[in-house]
């Protein structure tokens, strides 16, 4: 095997047989927490998700080929870059990971529009990644309102 196909599925974690894509995106949060716990800045934590989509842009092009369909189910490190996305703005508070992961599974399973639009319209490796950035930023949206008014205005988390 290649090093694009452990990267396209988060060194095996996509080839799990059970709900891979929120495997990936669990296994993710592992590269997230470094960038949310020793508190880098938003405009590090945005970088590091644009290198992870253009790796996963990459990854998936060169091992695509090896798996069946379109979509490969095995191919998560769009989930990655999704949760990176989800977490850029995040405080270093175990809850607002949480949150955010259950936001980002949430929006990538749902596949509001445009992510369903993408989902369907823009196949091959932009295709597979780009829908899970997208269900990404409406994470992020939900995770903002949370962590800046909902939790605050009823006293849940200081």
């Amino acid at each position: 095997m290649s090093i694009a196909f452990w990267i396209a599925t988060l060194g095996g974690a996509g080839l799990s047989k059970h709900a891979p894509g929120t495997i990936g995106s669990m296994v993710s949060l592992f590269f997230w927490a470094p960038f949310i716990f020793v508190e880098t800045s938003w405009q590090i934590r945005i970088t590091a998700a644009c290198f992870v989509f253009c790796l996963g842009l990459w990854a998936t092009q060169k091992s695509i080929t090896q798996f069946k369909g379109s979509d490969p189910q095995s191919i998560v490190i769009d989930e990655a870059a999704g949760m990176g996305i989800t977490l850029c703005l995040c405080q270093p508070l175990w809850w607002n990971v949480a949150l955010g992961f259950a936001f980002f599974r949430f929006f990538d399973v749902l596949k509001p529009w445009p992510v369903s639009w993408v989902d369907q319209k823009i196949k091959g490796p932009l295709g597979i990644m780009l829908d899970d950035v997208l269900a990404g930023i409406y994470a992020l949206m939900l995770l903002f309102v949370f962590d800046q008014w909902l939790l605050p205005l009823f006293g849940i988390f200081p």
